[in-house]
């Protein structure tokens, strides 16, 4: 398996508080095909938590976004972390 293939998971942070699951997915897709994307939300208040998660069905597909240097969406530049296993990063994203 490629390094790659096992890092085909995106952090994405610094998110406006206006982006939700639709905008996330719709930025990304132009990227390739998606297989999961996530943005957090504080269960309690319904507010954004501002980071959100994608995972991506090709090498391809991470490769493009990372060799775009800035990402900005919805007029904010957002920062775009590699992650190669969140289950083991010791964030909660549920």
């Amino acid at each position: 398996m490629s390094a790659l293939r096992a890092a085909r998971n995106l952090y994405v942070s610094g998110l406006p508080w206006t982006v939700g699951h639709r905008d996330l997915f719709e930025y990304f897709s132009a990227y390739g095909p998606i297989v999961y994307h996530s943005v957090a939300f504080d269960k309690t208040t319904g507010m954004s938590k501002r980071y959100g998660f994608v995972n991506f069905g090709h090498d391809e597909a991470i490769r493009a976004v990372l060799k775009q240097k800035t990402h900005v969406l919805d007029g904010n530049i957002i920062n775009v972390e590699v992650k190669s296993d969140l289950r083991n990063n010791g964030t909660n994203y549920r």
